[in-house]
């Protein structure tokens, strides 16, 4: 019985340690597995959502680009000497040309609240039309300009002589214009005739419904920020600081160099790293055509946090596993046990009874000896 017992709690042993090993084994495996690819899908949805958002402000920013340089070609081709402007009716016919060439296609982008044209050399603006927002009609600004100050106003738009030094197109940083009243950022093209610049053909894009429209609707639940920012990645552009605000004060610090935020924004393989309220946090960049980066940064624990309640839900599962496979030995065994203790009962009684009947046969063998001698 000892020898059975002690057999009985080796087997019992033997199973259980081996359940628990395969299941650990398997369990770790998965556990590895499973926050491996949380983590890579956490990624990728980072990388999807900026990619996404950009690539509608992009086709935006595109069509208002080609809209500039469309008309610019067309200045170009119908301008073929620069003395040609210093004619008072070939500049008003050049500029009811522009004119109809941007009505007709801004008509479907109503992110434009702006478009003129403006000659470098005499220092006029010979066309300016606004929108004031609610429709999409333009009214003419210099006139407006006229009635009111009594003269008009050559420059508007602060990036002119930026453009004039540089002398490429270009998209300009935000900046409050008190002409228009809003906030804009401007995309302007330059016009050479024979190395000199003739002529300036530019948009407004207004600015504030832009970014209104870009925070709207923000990203819930483990989601982390949405960001307009800057080239280097550090200022924030917001409804309610549109020309800027340093990323710092909502304690935000960039760990990375300008050079690899200028990367990753051209890149889904590479993300950022930033410091957010002490916590280590990544960023998914996508760079767009005005220079701007899109930005979606989450903490870490946010990233992995449902890595977590997946291997939770692994955890209490393997848990589970292990319960019901550590009570099938221990099922299987107490069956055995029972047949085992069954036969070892009935030996036991076979053999009693062998003995009882040895013992009788003993006693009358002793008996019947006793009787024949008595006889004698």
């Amino acid at each position: 019985m000892k020898l059975f017992y002690s057999l009985k709690r080796k087997v019992l042993a033997v199973c259980l340690a081996g359940m628990i090993l395969m299941a650990l084994c398997v369990g770790g495996i998965s556990l590895w597995t499973i926050s491996h690819l949380t983590y890579d899908y956490e990624i990728q949805n980072m990388n999807h959502l900026v990619d996404t958002k950009a690539t509608i402000i992009d086709d935006e920013l595109l069509r208002s680009e080609n809209i500039v340089n469309y008309t610019a070609n067309a200045i170009s081709r119908k301008v073929d000497d620069s003395a040609q402007l210093r004619d008072l009716s070939f500049r008003q016919h050049l500029a009811q040309s522009v004119d109809h060439d941007f009505q007709d296609a801004s008509t479907n982008l109503h992110i434009i609240c702006s478009y003129y044209l403006y000659y470098p050399s005499e220092n006029i603006s010979a066309l300016w039309k606004a929108s004031n927002g609610r429709d999409s009609t333009f009214y003419d600004v210099l006139v407006k300009q006229q009635e009111e100050i009594g003269h008009t106003a050559p420059r508007h738009v602060i990036a002119f002589a930026y453009l004039m030094d540089q002398g490429e197109a270009a998209w300009t940083q935000p900046y409050y214009s008190s002409y228009l009243n809003r906030y804009i950022i401007s995309y302007l093209r330059p016009i050479y005739k024979d190395g000199v610049m003739v002529a300036i053909v530019g948009i407004d894009i207004d600015f504030q419904a832009f970014i209104d429209r870009l925070y709207a609707n923000p990203p819930e639940g483990e989601h982390g920020m949405i960001i307009l920012s800057d080239t280097t990645g550090t200022v924030e552009y917001a409804p309610d600081k549109p020309l800027g605000t340093q990323l710092a004060d909502k304690d935000i610090h960039i760990r990375d160099a300008a050079d690899k935020v200028a990367e990753a924004g051209q890149t889904d393989n590479m993300m950022v790293t930033y410091d957010w309220a002490g916590q280590e946090s990544i960023a998914g960049i996508k760079g767009l055509r005005n220079g701007m980066n899109f930005i979606d940064l989450r903490r870490k624990p946010q990233i992995y946090n449902r890595t977590h309640k997946a291997v939770m839900q692994m955890v209490l599962g393997l848990v589970a596993v292990c319960i019901l496979a550590s009570l099938l030995p221990i099922y299987m065994i107490n069956r055995l046990s029972e047949r085992l203790q069954r036969v070892i009962e009935a030996a036991k009684a076979t053999a009693i009874s062998s003995c009882t009947t040895r013992s009788a046969t003993t006693s009358a063998s002793s008996a019947a000896t006793s009787r024949r001698w008595s006889g004698r």
